[in-house]
């Protein structure tokens, strides 16, 4: 069956654009809505009967039929494998980020205008791996019934916050590599260029221009998009932005679909925020890594003064070396994604129509996502300051788990102690008791001193049990403190 060309351009109405995205064909589209609501008889003048076709409420269907696009994602596997290197790459994330964020605002004297700039990137980290990183991950895995994106709010919110937070990042590297720059090339002009007061600004900066620059992925929508192929199958609810209406409201209706706004928004971004910062990151590096080839000349000073200038010289060296590996690795980790975002948009057939669309964007952000994982080991690994602050946290928070499960123990053992106690004591009272009864029955006594008798010996038979009891108790106490204060020495050695 084909559909009459005079149906297609009802698709502008209908938000289909979005489906080239992933090779489905709207004529396809059209046939199988029609063939599914028994709509084939209108043959050339279905257009007259648009009233009695809801196609938007096809289109949001997550059972109608697939089209062909073969992807990666269709095997159970690959799926798995996907979740489970996400959530590695979050946990660490989280874990390494809040590591950096304690070592810096506990210690002040981790509080240069260095790790200034490395607490910007912790925190910028640290909200993509807790908020970002989820729901992409959702975004390409998640069943299309779940709806975890069937609002378009979700959607505008994760396409506005990833590149605030990636751009804010690059733009802070920037900084710090001007920063180690100046301090390595030019350490005479650092104190003036660079002061903390500067530095927070510039740190306010690298927030600012991502936020305004990034404010057209607020227009975004979401849609289900369902594909097929030998592999299998798979449904999701995935977001895309409404360029192309941007597109009409700036060049009129005949540039739907042109994607002339996206293409030239895209490149925009690929230049400010990846060509630009990156040229910057490079050139910066490499002169410094320059300067640190040469070697270092102390002058003749007093032997105290001039191990102190050695000391610092070696510092700064560490700190330098450690913000290239840092630069090195945000280039390597986040090239991928920007290479093949631009590439798409150029290519007049992009290779993601053609297959793996989901798999690719996947594995280009989990490379992206990576680097917020890695900076923290690079941190550990080249600065001895955050390698030992890292070790106090980790020895602290052990310390506590430990702590807790010893006073746990404690006291388990002393309630378990306390009701053997009382109950041997009221069966000794109880014992007592009828011993002195027998006594007095064989004896003849009257009730009155009876009573009288029986109730002096509870009393005498407690106290002393009384004494005995805290006796013993006190001892067993003190030897179980004195076996706990040796495990946990032992402990501490091991």
């Amino acid at each position: 069956m084909s559909v009459n060309a005079s149906f297609l351009p009802l698709l502008d109405n209908w938000g289909l654009q979005s489906l080239t995205l992933l090779n489905e064909d709207p004529r396809d589209t059209i046939e199988h809505f029609l063939m599914e609501n028994n709509l084939t008889g209108y043959g050339p003048n279905v257009s007259d009967h648009i009233g009695e076709i809801d196609i938007t409420a096809y289109m949001k269907r997550c059972d109608r039929s697939p089209s062909y696009h073969r992807d990666y994602t269709q095997i159970m596997g690959v799926r798995v494998t996907m979740v489970v290197l996400y959530c590695a790459v979050m946990f660490g994330a989280i874990v390494g980020n809040i590591m950096v964020v304690l070592t810096i605002t506990r210690n002040a004297y981790m509080r240069t205008v260095t790790n200034y700039y490395i607490f910007n990137l912790a925190v910028s980290d640290l909200l993509v791996s807790v908020i970002v990183m989820p729901l992409k991950l959702l975004e390409y895995t998640s069943p299309c019934h779940w709806q975890v994106f069937g609002n378009d709010i979700l959607c505008s919110l994760q396409y506005y916050l990833l590149p605030i937070f990636v751009f804010a990042s690059d733009l802070t590297l920037v900084a710090i590599s001007i920063e180690r720059y100046y301090a390595i090339v030019h350490p005479l002009s650092a104190m003036k260029v660079h002061s903390k007061s500067r530095t927070c600004k510039i740190i306010a900066t690298t927030w600012v221009i991502p936020i305004v620059i990034t404010l057209p992925y607020l227009y975004c929508r979401s849609f289900p998009a369902v594909i097929g192929s030998e592999l299998g199958t798979v449904a999701r609810v995935i977001c895309n932005d409404k360029f192309d209406e941007i597109d009409v409201a700036l060049y009129g209706e005949a540039s739907r679909g042109t994607g002339q706004f996206r293409r030239a928004y895209f490149l925009f971004l690929f230049f400010s925020m990846y060509v630009v910062p990156s040229v910057a990151i490079s050139a910066t590096c490499i002169r410094i890594s320059v300067s640190l080839s040469k070697p270092v000349v102390i002058k003749r000073q007093v032997s105290r003064r001039r191990e102190m200038a050695s000391r610092h010289e070696e510092n700064k060296r560490r700190v330098a070396l450690m913000v290239i590996m840092i630069a090195i690795t945000f280039i390597l980790a986040w090239s991928p994604f920007y290479l093949t975002t631009v590439v798409s948009q150029l290519q007049e057939d992009s290779f993601l129509r053609e297959g793996n669309f989901f798999f690719t964007m996947l594995l280009t952000h989990w490379f992206g996502f990576l680097n917020s994982c890695l900076n923290p080991f690079v941190y550990s690994a080249m600065s001895d300051k955050f390698r030992r602050n890292f070790k106090q946290i980790i020895f602290s928070c052990f310390a506590c788990f430990s702590s807790k499960r010893v006073r746990r123990y404690q006291n388990f053992i002393s309630g378990r102690l306390s009701n053997m106690f009382g109950s041997l004591r009221r069966r000794s009272s109880e014992m007592d008791t009828v011993a002195t009864e027998f006594r007095l029955s064989r004896d003849k006594v009257v009730p009155e001193e009876t009573e009288l008798v029986v109730r002096n010996s509870r009393l005498l038979r407690q106290n002393h049990q009384t004494k005995q009891t805290s006796q013993f108790e006190l001892h067993a106490f003190k030897e179980q403190q004195i076996t706990l204060l040796e495990s946990s020495q032992l402990t501490a050695l091991t």
